[in-house]
């Protein structure tokens, strides 16, 4: 009850601040930091819990037709979305990828990148954690012109992000015009090709920890850390003052509450 408190307070003081207009203009980075300033003056700050991260998405390229920038872009943008450890590696693959080759890779859950014409433009394999875009199949359609590579690399991007979430869980979403449901390549062109919708989000997030394991930082207060006991040696005034008062002795005698229901002999 008493944390509810502190972080009600916490809150409200926030919400004072935007109230008398003081962060109306204010950049993002510039609110973020007064929010960061609240959490190391009131818990000591937070901190990651050493371990707490676990597997990994790999986006395995094995092509070369589009730039390796347009799968960063994919890979920063899911991070911000889903918030979880993803990474390109540049591989090598020959037809069909298998789990072994996912393994290989060193990640949990892998979107392979191919060109190879004797490939669809996107295949799931949920059962063997990959999925794949083919980019050689991705131009149908395409005007041989200046803007050839820069509609190529949309529809890229947007088959890249639809592949995965069909590896992650989110196959699908309630929402109308989103990239599921495109069933020709020429659709992809009037989507969002950087946006998954909220549901496909949630259900990616949800299959990610729980059927995949695939998990992210864990972060906490300082405060929470010294109450689960795996705090790290205070390294400030404030999380010293933490640190001594969550491991302080008690002053009074414990109350146990004595036994209401009477014990049947």
């Amino acid at each position: 009850m008493k944390r509810l408190t502190v972080l009600a307070a916490v809150a409200f003081a926030v919400l004072g601040i935007f109230a008398q207009g003081g962060m109306a203009s204010v950049p993002n980075v510039a609110r973020k930091g007064v929010l960061k300033k609240l959490y190391d003056e009131k818990f000591g700050g937070v901190i990651v819990q050493p371990g707490s991260r676990q597997g990994c998405v790999g986006f395995l390229n094995a092509q070369s037709k589009v730039p390796e920038k347009e799968i960063t872009k994919v890979v920063a943008n899911l991070k911000r979305l889903v918030k979880q450890d993803m990474r390109m590696l540049s591989v090598s693959v020959n037809g069909f990828p298998s789990r072994a080759d996912v393994e290989k890779a060193g990640v949990t859950v892998a979107v392979f990148a191919v060109n190879d014409p004797a490939l669809p433009a996107l295949l799931a394999a949920p059962e063997e954690r990959w999925s794949l875009v083919n980019v050689a199949k991705l131009g149908v359609g395409l005007p041989n012109s200046a803007a050839f590579n820069a509609l190529l690399a949309t529809r890229f991007r947007a088959e890249l992000m639809r592949a995965f979430s069909l590896v992650a869980g989110g196959a699908s979403s309630q929402y109308p015009n989103n990239i599921h449901m495109a069933t020709e390549v020429a659709q992809l062109d009037s989507m969002d090709a950087d946006a998954l919708t909220m549901d496909v989000i949630q259900r990616c997030q949800n299959h990610l920890l729980k059927n995949l394991n695939v998990r992210p930082e864990r972060i906490v207060t300082y405060k929470k850390a010294c109450e689960e006991g795996w705090a790290p040696q205070p390294t400030n005034d404030v999380q010293k003052a933490v640190w001594d008062k969550v491991h302080a002795m008690p002053t009074e005698p414990i109350k146990i509450k004595p036994e209401t229901k009477k014990v049947k002999e």
